[in-house]
């Protein structure tokens, strides 16, 4: 057995070392070199998609192409081009299986980790993931170790192993990948106002000027939106040509907060919305996308990001109020996670995640601390008084809200038993539902997991979204589970009788609005979601 070895892969904010130069160089974007605008904000990579060998970018004003010709960087101006994958070779990717994530400075739990995984036999490598930043004369650091205990080659391979880890430990252990070597390849661009066809290695960019960027798949059959910032297309590490678009954290908020929030609600929760995000950005840098050329996504598994089409003047104007803010615990960037409707009480972030705990992502009854809701169930939920919970509370920030979609706050639904056998075959070599057990819940009343019992066979899901999927996408894991069964105790089918819709862990969106509307601030509404946190200006 090997002693434990520590692998970086760190993200450095370096603007006075930065170039024009290294725009151009593929090992740039992997390594996520980042640039600041004059005002000293972020400037952050997105990807919009990469599921096309070819694109059209268009723009009302005209556009500049940049790319690299022998040496020097040329530039075209134009209204349009279009973007094709040439020849190309894929990069190559290794995978770390991963067991546990570490804050940087807490060496004794990092080092309590390693050695129990050694004990077991393992070889331990410690990787160190994440970011520096160094704003408005700061250091902040969202640096983890991740704990690795193998290595493969491929995704297949390391299946057995994390079963095997789960069975063991109960341990839903995960891949990261690392890269090995870059992707390269021609980038074969046309311009059609000029009729003049490009070959361009690696990397080609299109500059905004006074209008923004039109991005459309090739066909000009699907339609990604116009953006504001540049795009610069290159290869992913298997060979596909990624549309990327790269703009200031600011300017990027304008097309998250109103695509997260409603335009329409009061500004003191369009202004807390605006520092989640915000920080949530900071946050997720260097953690989501690990082997690619980007930082983030602008899907739901990052933030959702819909361009200049979701710009609202009062969400603008929530960013503006709030410019720079940010939500720090100690000296590091706050997890702002945060979801739709919590369902009157919040979830503790490691039993939905199966994380180390994070003190401000804790449980937390949505509701003032002299009201019944409080009162009652302030310690929280369990199997005796999860029904009592669902169908008394109706006095939370969530359920008052004059936003709240009273479906997505109490629902209901009923699965046949064939319908259920259906959908567990998807996941397990099942042909019958003998019985279910909870397998614990978390203090919220959130299912950790459950055992599905087939002919004396049982099988083991954990996590609440795992749960959610396994029965055809429930809104939330607060829920209570009902067996219809005839007269002679046969499995008939399950009623699912739920609060909420997402995870719960954070901050309650639409109460949010609810706090709001009570007159609360954005202050007083992020202290209550994010227990022990403080706002702070970061630029």
């Amino acid at each position: 057995m090997r002693g434990f070895l520590t692998l970086t892969i760190l993200l450095l904010y370096i603007p006075l070392l930065y170039s024009d130069e290294l725009d151009f160089e593929i090992p740039t974007h992997y390594f996520h070199a980042i640039r600041f605008s004059p005002q000293n904000i972020p400037i952050v990579s997105i990807l919009i998609t990469n599921q096309h060998n070819s694109y059209y970018v268009s723009s009302s004003d005209h556009l500049t192409l940049e790319y690299r010709d022998k040496g020097k960087i040329s530039s075209i101006k134009t209204r349009s081009a279009i973007i094709e994958r040439g020849e190309f070779k894929a990069g190559s990717v290794i995978y770390k299986l991963i067991v546990d994530r570490i804050n940087y400075n807490d060496t004794e739990t990092r080092e309590n980790i390693i050695k129990k995984f050694k004990e077991l036999g393992y070889d331990v490598e410690s990787v160190l993931v994440g970011a520096v930043f160094g704003l408005k004369g700061k250091v902040h650091d969202n640096r983890q170790f991740y704990i690795s205990i193998a290595t493969f080659k491929t995704p297949e391979e390391a299946e057995p192993l994390i079963t095997d880890v789960f069975n063991r430990y109960r341990i839903r252990a995960f891949l990261l990948p690392v890269l090995k070597s870059y992707p390269s390849g021609k980038i074969l661009v046309y311009i059609p106002d000029r009729q003049q066809k490009i070959s361009v290695e690696n990397v080609f960019w299109v500059r905004q000027n006074r209008g923004s960027v039109t991005l459309q798949d090739g066909q000009r059959v699907v339609d990604y939106g116009s953006f504001n910032g540049d795009f610069y297309f290159t290869f992913e590490a298997d060979g596909r040509l990624a549309a990327i678009n790269r703009t200031d954290l600011e300017e990027l908020l304008r097309g998250i907060v109103p695509s997260e929030i409603y335009a329409s609600s009061p500004s003191e929760a369009l202004k807390a919305q605006a520092i989640a995000a915000r920080t949530e950005i900071l946050s997720a840098i260097g953690h989501r996308h690990p082997a690619t050329p980007y930082l983030l996504c602008a899907t739901q598994h990052c933030q959702v990001y819909s361009g200049t089409s979701s710009y609202n003047i009062e969400t603008d104007r929530a960013i503006r109020d709030t410019y720079g803010k940010v939500l720090l615990y100690e000296k590091r960037f706050v997890k702002a996670v945060y979801s739709s409707n919590c369902g009157g009480i919040s979830e503790d972030n490691e039993t939905v995640w199966g994380e180390h705990r994070e003190p401000y992502l804790s449980v937390q009854i949505d509701a003032d601390e002299k009201s019944e809701a409080y009162r009652r169930f302030k310690d929280g939920i369990n199997e005796e008084n999860l029904e009592e919970f669902l169908y008394t509370v109706d006095d939370t920030y969530c359920a008052s809200s004059s936003f709240t979609n009273k479906k997505a706050y109490r629902w209901k639904v009923e699965i046949p038993y064939e319908e259920l056998i259906r959908l567990l075959k998807k996941r397990f070599p099942i042909e019958t539902l003998d019985d279910l057990m909870i397998e614990g819940r978390g203090r919220s009343g959130r299912i950790k997991g459950i055992t599905i019992v087939s002919k004396g066979k049982k099988f083991y899901v954990d996590r609440e979204y795992n749960i959610r999927q396994l029965f055809g996408g429930l809104k939330s894991g607060l829920v209570y589970i009902e067996k219809k069964k005839d007269s002679s105790g046969r499995l008939l089918g399950l009623i699912f009788t739920g609060g909420g819709w997402g995870h719960g862990v954070g901050m309650c969106q639409t109460g949010a609005i609810g706090m709001a509307e009570r007159g609360k601030s954005f202050m007083e509404i992020l202290m209550h979601y994010y227990h022990g946190t403080r706002v702070e200006k970061v630029y």
